[in-house]
């Protein structure tokens, strides 16, 4: 359940079930969707600076679809990995997110 959250509460939910919660299944779970979507965040910032100086400077205006291309990436991919990611929780298993960075260990 813990995956589904951002869904509807954005990253507050799995924040508030990772320090209320004692089991610690649940809180590995909440650590690891914690830690993909402030990745996704931090991807989607950088791409969207990095969009701005390409739209600006028009020096490399041929890289800005490749930008969008990326941008849809992350899109997709916040979207369908919690689905993913709920799925192998039930299951019993830790989810792993694939480029997620580690800000909680």
């Amino acid at each position: 359940m813990t995956h589904l959250l951002p869904y509807i509460t954005s990253i507050l939910g799995p924040i508030a079930v990772f320090v209320i919660s004692k089991k610690k299944f649940v809180k590995e779970n909440a650590k690891q969707v914690i830690n993909f979507h402030l990745s996704m965040l931090l991807y989607a910032m950088a791409l969207f600076f990095i969009g701005i100086g390409l739209f600006v400077s028009l020096a490399l205006i041929i890289l800005i679809p490749i930008v969008i291309g990326a941008g849809i990436g992350i899109v997709l991919a916040s979207l369908i990995l919690p689905v993913v990611g709920a799925v192998k929780a039930s299951e019993g298993e830790v989810c792993k997110y694939p480029l997620a960075l580690t800000f909680l260990s």
